[in-house]
């Protein structure tokens, strides 16, 4: 017996997202839509991603996409607070808002989301949302590079040469 409201249509909705058919998406799509009028929150969550994708049966929805992942922020999915903070770091589909994003961010890494480490470090480097940080933007690579973030050990040698001078862009020792 299912005892979350909306909890079948949410888990009807996965079912068709593990299927190799695209029609299947659009079935998807109904199931998460009406899961998340329930207050699924999970649902809410895969619905803002089948509109973030957009796929041939899905038109692409950076606006809705939005929406679904704010509900989900404000009842504490600490994924969503990541995604919502990438839309206003990029000024996709809202005012761009670097400090909103950064203190977003924040939030989703203390509440164990690590994947936002990725752009915390970069939000250090460059000021995005705070002042420039060069031994933060250490520290939040170094978790990066943990979780194997893309690009992170390649970063790793530039903000090692901002911090050291004493080494080079390729990661040597200038003697």
């Amino acid at each position: 017996m299912v005892s979350t409201k909306g909890e079948e249509d949410y888990r009807n909705g996965h079912r068709c997202l593990m299927t190799s058919n695209s029609y299947n998406l659009r079935d998807a799509m109904i199931y998460f839509e009406k899961a998340a009028d329930e207050g699924h929150i999970e649902a809410a969550f895969q619905l803002g991603y089948l509109y973030l994708a957009g796929e041939p049966q899905i038109a692409r929805n950076c606006e809705k996409a939005l929406s679904c992942f704010e509900k989900c922020a404000e009842a504490g999915m600490s994924k969503a607070k990541y995604e919502v903070a990438k839309f206003y770091l990029e000024g996709i589909g809202v005012e761009s808002d670097e400090k909103k994003a950064f203190e977003l961010l924040v939030e989703a890494f203390r509440e164990g989301f690590y994947l936002a480490s990725g752009e915390l470090y970069k939000c250090y480097e460059k000021g995005k949302g705070t002042e420039v940080d060069i031994d933060k933007a250490l520290e939040y690579n170094g978790y990066a590079r943990q979780m194997g973030l893309q690009g992170a050990e390649v970063d790793f040698i530039h903000l090692a040469a901002l911090k050291n001078p004493n080494i080079n862009e390729e990661g040597k020792l200038i003697y």
